[in-house]
């Protein structure tokens, strides 16, 4: 509960931030009240994306990807908008070998029409069909024209505002709540750079340096103005059913190290050095005109260069029509439609932090219990390790202790006495896979299961502390940082010297002689 206050201190601070609670701010405001007001709108506008960045070989890449935005709105509840992007460039990217893939997996353009009626959203099929994502088969199988998230109560009462909740965040009500908070929580707070305001034309702009700063300045000041703001966000949280009770909130920002948060936000800063922003929007009788610049530069990586011009027109008389031709899904089918992932369990099992290499066989779960192939781990273990292809019994003997478990049974023996296991010991793909726990506890090991990333599992077995195993993951984590950064600085310089070969042929190099007379 604490990190989401947190990010509520965030959302204040890049809200306002960027631009403080300056007379220029609060006009800009106003004038946004009035096109919220709008019974109707219609919006047009066209944008552009260059992102430059150098290939493997050093060598400079640029790609251009046009795109066109349109829609309606009307009143509060309901929108339609349509966005095309050409893909072609992409497309072109794609190596020889790859391109005809390419060509069949890439569409020309990417469209997508999405529908908004109130809490509903509405987004056409082929959208997810040419993004390539998720669950093909389950997307082949639906015949609608779109498809619309569950909001129905069994399926969206933990994930969909109330009707209430929504009517307040449209009230003018929570327009003064929310001003009020910030009017609070910045008090005394000064932007590095302000609004420029020319007319009924609102201007913002700034480099990466002064909006990485302004993010430091405005949550130092949010945090110093706490004690006076908490009792409004409490309030406000009450209205949005957050859940959350007062003394949480009072006590979200204990802690808090200025000098750590700027550090880490520098460090950002210097990741995206260069960067910039510029914003504009005009408003005009009956209509605004915006237009939006973005520079991002990241370091060793990328250059992305986002410019956009839209137009929205006030017109009361538009109508969204919802479309009929909808497929509701409920959220675990949406989700799984957007990130289907195969759910074949991949199992990591580590001894002492040192993985278990599996050759012939993967480790699989049944019914909840891990059985990996007997002799990789039994051997690792220490373990002397015995087959009776006659009987089907493996026999592990280590120090003292003896185990015997047969095919297909659910009873062992540990030191001769009879155990009854959960699941017996199998043999799948022509290998005997045994039960992970029962013998690697019976082996004086301890085992840990993290399945919080499932069907991705990692599984411990260690002989150890629980703190000295930590300790040498963690070492073993930060050497694998190390030497991933040392591979990503030597292919960053072997492409700058590629680069600087290939260039050298303008002078004479390896391109050609150059011969030059003196008359």
């Amino acid at each position: 509960m604490k990190k989401r206050i947190l990010s509520i201190v965030m959302m204040l601070a890049v809200v306002m931030s960027l631009v403080g609670c300056t007379p220029n701010v609060a006009a800009y405001l106003e004038k946004t009240k009035e096109v919220q007001n709008w019974e109707g709108s219609k919006i047009s506008g066209q944008a552009e994306v260059k992102v430059s960045f150098k290939d493997e070989q050093g060598k400079a890449q640029e790609v251009k990807m046009p795109m066109t935005v349109s829609g309606v709105s009307e009143g509060k509840e309901k929108a339609e908008v349509k966005v095309s992007m050409d893909m072609t460039a992409i497309k072109k990217m794609a190596p020889a070998e790859e391109a005809e893939e390419a060509m069949k997996m890439i569409p020309d353009k990417f469209e997508m029409h999405m529908f908004v009626d109130g809490s509903k959203i509405y987004i056409n099929k082929d959208y997810f069909k040419a993004m390539a994502m998720g669950n093909k088969e389950a997307l082949a199988n639906i015949k609608e024209d779109y498809i619309l998230l569950a909001t129905d109560e069994e399926n969206s009462v933990a994930m969909m505002p109330q009707k209430a909740v929504m009517e307040y965040v449209n009230s003018a009500e929570f327009n003064a709540d929310i001003m009020s908070i910030l009017n609070k929580a910045l008090e005394g707070y000064k932007p590095v750079v302000d609004m420029k305001v020319e007319g009924n034309k609102f201007t913002y702009e700034a480099t990466s340096d002064q909006m990485a700063q302004e993010i430091i300045n405005s949550v130092t000041t949010i945090v110093a103005n706490w004690d006076k703001v908490s009792g409004d966000i409490y309030k406000l949280a009450n209205k949005m059913e957050a859940g959350v009770d007062e003394a949480t909130i009072k006590e979200a920002v204990k802690g808090f190290k200025k000098d750590d948060f700027a550090k880490s936000v520098n460090e950002a800063k210097e990741k995206i050095k260069g960067s910039s922003l510029k914003s504009s929007i005009d408003f005009k009788e009956g209509k605004y005109l915006q237009e939006m610049v973005l520079d991002l530069k990241v370091k060793d990586m990328f250059n992305m260069v986002m410019t956009m011009k839209s137009e929205a027109v006030k017109d009361d008389s538009v109508k969204v029509m919802i479309p009929k031709s909808v497929k509701k899904l409920t959220s675990e089918e949406y989700m799984d439609l957007i990130f289907h992932m195969d759910k074949t369990p991949i199992i990591n099992v580590r001894v002492n932090a040192e993985e278990l290499d599996f050759v012939d066989q993967q480790p699989t779960i049944v019914e909840g219990r891990t059985l990996v192939p007997f002799r990789a781990l039994l051997e690792k273990l220490g373990a002397k390790v015995e087959w009776n292809e006659k009987t089907q019994m493996v026999t592990a003997t280590k120090a003292d202790k003896t185990i015997v478990l047969k095919i297909g049974s659910n009873k062992a023996t540990v030191d001769g006495k009879e155990v009854t296991l959960d699941v017996p010991a199998v043999i799948e793909n022509g290998r005997t896979i045994v039960p992970l726990r029962f013998l690697s506890e019976n082996l004086g090991y301890k085992v840990k299961f993290d399945a919080e990333m499932a069907p991705f599992y990692v599984i411990d077995i260690y002989n150890t502390t629980d703190e000295k195993l930590a300790e040498t993951l963690k070492a073993k984590e930060d050497a694998m940082i190390a030497e991933f950064a040392k591979m990503e600085k030597e292919s960053l310089e072997k492409a700058n010297k590629t680069e600087k070969a290939n260039s050298v042929g303008i002078i004479g190099g390896k391109d050609s002689e150059t011969k030059i007379k003196v008359k």
